[in-house]
């Protein structure tokens, strides 16, 4: 089974850029920004899309974990790209804002592979349904 994610540009609800109905690439730019490492899909993604535009970035930390990159942004003047899962109860809390980027429009896709010899208990069946809910509920929810 697929679902895809979007990957989202966020900042601080208090942040200025965060009152704006829509925020430009070269904007952004100019903020500090909080990347995941270098090799991730979305970051890779995010600094290609930059490129297109003739733009670079220089961030002020890349981290491993998302969730610490939302934590930092939580609580600081910085924007990061994340997955919308990793945000959405932030943002929800109003301790996030979502930003309306026209050029940044990037979803993720996440997939469940399984063995094609593995015996599918009862215990990993509700493993996967569970999975699919959850990720389909946080979908559902999109701001």
């Amino acid at each position: 089974d697929e679902l895809e994610i979007p990957i989202v540009v966020v900042a601080n609800a208090n942040h200025p850029i965060a009152k704006k109905k829509s925020v430009s690439l070269k904007e952004i730019t100019k903020q500090e920004l909080v990347l995941m490492e270098t090799l991730a899909p979305y970051s890779l993604e995010f600094e290609s899309v930059l490129a297109q535009h003739h733009l670079e970035c220089e961030p002020v930390f890349r981290l491993e974990s998302a969730d610490t990159a939302c934590r930092i942004v939580e609580q600081g003047n910085f924007l990061s790209v994340l997955p919308l899962y990793t945000v959405k109860g932030a943002a929800d809390a109003g301790k996030l804002a979502i930003l309306n980027v026209p050029e940044w429009k990037h979803q993720q896709s996440i997939q469940m592979v399984l063995h094609r010899g593995k015996v599918v208990t009862p215990q990993i069946e509700g493993f996967l349904e569970e999975m699919v809910m959850i990720l389909g509920a946080t979908l559902a929810k999109r701001l």
